[in-house]
């Protein structure tokens, strides 16, 4: 997350760029966790809903809590379908964990393991790419809410770091309203 939410654009609103506080939960361990919280006093809050269940994911529970007073001027996407994207992130934490276990052993293994090592290493950088593919899937197939109303995520574009602009972009004028230069 904090990779696609480093190649976003910040979104403009009368002539300044306002930069994202973004917070991450996942409805089980993690609640609103801070991926990226900027030192700044205007800054745009969006949190990430990774959640699993359909029941999880309606979209009348998240258009009353999007009006709560601890979410009124947060943004919050919720993630759509997974796919295979559970299965991929364990393929990726396995992969991880035995690169991270053997990489600094690499001059005292054998050739045949360091030839392992190798071919781990390819293997965990294209699960890296899938899984932050099948990331962006999630979330642009997810939905949008903002102070009680859905958005939906296809009218604001159809790659992650736009949709996350343009939302941006259009929620700006009511959150900064009484905002000058």
């Amino acid at each position: 997350m904090k990779d696609l939410l480093g190649g976003a654009a910040n979104p403009g609103y009368k002539g300044k760029k306002f930069r994202w506080a973004a917070y991450y939960s996942d409805g089980r361990q993690r609640q609103t966790d801070r991926l990226q919280v900027p030192n700044e006093l205007a800054t745009i809050s969006i949190d990430f809903q990774y959640l699993k269940t359909q029941e999880e994911k309606t979209a009348a529970t998240w258009i009353q809590t999007s009006d709560t007073p601890n979410f009124r001027d947060r943004l919050i996407w919720v993630v759509g379908k997974l796919d295979d994207l559970d299965s991929l992130l364990r393929d990726l934490a396995r992969s991880r964990h035995i690169v991270n276990k053997y990489q600094g052993r690499s001059a005292s293994i054998s050739i045949g393991k360091e030839r392992m090592l190798f071919d781990e290493q390819s293997r965990c950088e294209g699960l890296e790419t899938k899984v932050k593919d099948g990331v962006v899937r999630a979330f642009l197939d997810g939905a949008l809410y903002f102070r009680g109303r859905q958005m939906e995520v296809k009218n604001f574009g159809n790659g992650f770091a736009v949709v996350l602009e343009k939302v941006g972009e259009s929620i700006l004028p009511e959150l900064f309203d009484r905002y000058f230069q």
